[in-house]
């Protein structure tokens, strides 16, 4: 009896390890995120415009689900896993927005930036627990 609670005991607590470390999150890849390649309108600067950056994280919940990047309402490009989208905009006020349509709960989130000329702005995409899309600021 006593083999058996002891076997059962080692047994729960390794499933609850597996499957808590399958809700890590990771930053990048060790090598740094790959770039994804930006829609033409979006590929190559312009007098007096901007830069944007957006960053996929590493993590592994919705891994596989690709995320449609917008600015103000056009498809700027897709991130996978580990991605990160260089892109030029005009100067001003754009909506940036990450999206999905795959599996995973929240499928949409946007945010707004003001950029001025030769301004760079960052975000990171990730999923969080229980799958929750989020667009964040951050640095590069």
């Amino acid at each position: 009896m006593f083999l058996t609670r002891s076997f059962f005991r080692s047994a729960t607590v390794a499933a609850a390890a597996a499957a808590l470390s399958g809700c890590q999150l990771l930053p990048w890849y060790d090598s740094g995120p790959h770039k994804a390649l930006p829609m033409p309108a979006f590929a190559t600067p312009s007098d007096g415009g901007a830069y944007l950056v957006v960053m996929r994280d590493a993590g592994n919940i919705c891994a596989l689900a690709p995320v449609r990047i917008t600015v103000d309402g056009q498809t700027a490009g897709v991130l996978n896993r580990g991605e990160r989208l260089d892109l030029y905009v005009p100067a001003g006020d754009h909506v940036v927005g990450a999206e999905t349509n795959e599996v995973c709960p929240q499928r949409s989130v946007q945010a707004h930036t003001h950029l001025n000329a030769a301004q760079t702005q960052a975000y990171v995409v990730s999923f969080r627990f229980y799958a929750d899309l989020k667009l964040e600021p951050t640095a590069i």
